[in-house]
């Protein structure tokens, strides 16, 4: 919610595009092949050879790489599950003025020597595979167990006449599957060595419907594919979409229950300002007697319409993506009216209406059933330039 805000100082940037954070106000349940969003409590596997190739291509290069600060030397395996134990949205200082999530994982496999170790990471829109790989995902895609000469659908973002990116699917074939894929592209045998085993990028998938010689063979990590046959039997949404049939969600009962809370708040004049997004040019009086324009301020506008939206068309994954919508309301709040605002008390007062007598999640309870990776070799002080690739 906006009011008379508190003032944001002369670094303010003048305004944010739309697109710059849209893709953390998805609403609908998950398509098939869609790209990451984090909610509080999910289950996930890191894969540390994904995450080293998108920060070699990033602008801060004194980003963690947690593989090689935490833990003792070859304790590391090349996917670990964890769970996103605390999270929040940050607008990103390279110069672009993207949301980033700012992650906190929670290494959560009891079989792994850093069970319960903690780190932080950046999470921006990715263009390329996920290296945080949702854990129903990760489960079905390594009991299918790829193989050469099997075929496969990959889902890929293309840009249409207008430059907006549709998902297009692709068919093809496995045609290689050892660690050549990803020893690829590095400078240095000893960077090699490092991944070698990891199963970022580990299988080479030749494309039936691309004529494009450089682009008809590419690398896929295994979590990318898909039956082919999912294609034509696989279920879909009312837009004709295929949709993530597997992913967790959130049990009909208390959905139905959030969402009447969530109803009758939106009913009440004092919540008003909490109802509908703000807009990318929105801009609101400041106590100093300037303008502030919402969006440049805060990193996410979330509001009541999609929390209410979100529960309907069952997005959330656990009762941990609710109440870190909710409180992202109250945040915000307090980002851009003061901790001292009557807009700031209001969205505080709404916050323990809707989440009242939710117990929290238990953000320390094991990752189970995904398949142990192989040991990571002891880290070398060596980079490469990695690889990228749209999806």
């Amino acid at each position: 919610g906006a009011g008379a805000g508190a003032g944001a100082g002369g670094s303010l940037r003048a305004r944010r595009s739309h697109a710059a954070y849209s893709w953390l106000l998805r609403d609908a349940s998950p398509k098939l092949g869609d790209s990451y969003v984090p909610q509080l409590g999910d289950e996930v596997v890191y894969v540390p050879h994904g995450h080293h190739a998108f920060l070699e291509h990033s602008v801060n290069k004194a980003a963690d790489r947690p593989w090689l600060s935490l833990g003792a030397p070859g304790s590391w395996r090349h996917a670990e599950p964890a769970r996103v134990c605390e999270m929040r949205y940050a607008i990103s200082q390279d110069g672009r003025d993207e949301t980033v999530a700012v992650l906190r994982l929670r290494l959560a496999d009891p079989a792994s020597s850093n069970f319960g170790a903690e780190f932080t990471l950046e999470l921006p829109r990715l263009e390329d595979a996920d290296f945080l790989v949702p854990a129903h995902r990760y489960r079905a895609a390594s009991a299918r167990r790829w193989r050469t000469d099997d075929r496969c659908a990959v889902c890929w973002q293309d840009a249409g006449a207008d430059g907006a990116l549709t998902d297009a699917w692709y068919r093809g074939v496995v045609v290689g599957e050892t660690s050549e894929a990803n020893e690829r592209g590095e400078t240095s045998g000893a960077a090699a060595a490092a991944w070698r085993g990891s199963p970022w990028n580990a299988l080479t998938v030749e494309y039936y419907n691309i004529s494009d010689p450089e682009d008809k063979t590419q690398d896929h990590s295994f979590w990318e594919l898909h039956d082919e046959e999912i294609l034509g039997r696989g279920a879909k949404n009312d837009k004709g979409e295929l949709v993530d049939a597997d992913a967790p969600r959130l049990d009909d009962a208390t959905s139905r229950k959030l969402a009447d809370r969530v109803r009758r708040a939106r009913a009440k004049p004092a919540y008003d300002v909490f109802v509908d997004e703000i807009e990318a040019n929105a801009s609101f009086p400041q106590r100093d007697g300037s303008d502030a324009n919402y969006c440049a301020l805060v990193p996410v506008p979330v509001c009541l319409d999609l929390v209410a939206r979100r529960l309907r068309n069952r997005y959330y994954r656990s009762i941990g993506g609710v109440t870190h919508d909710v409180s992202t309301i109250r945040s915000n709040c307090e980002l851009f009216n003061g901790l001292d605002s009557e807009y700031t008390e209001a969205a505080a007062k709404l916050e323990r209406e809707l989440i009242n007598g939710y117990s929290e999640m238990d953000l320390a309870a094991p990752v189970e059933g995904v398949a142990a990776a192989a040991t990571m070799p002891p880290p070398v002080a060596v980079t490469s330039p990695g690889r990228g690739r749209r999806r």
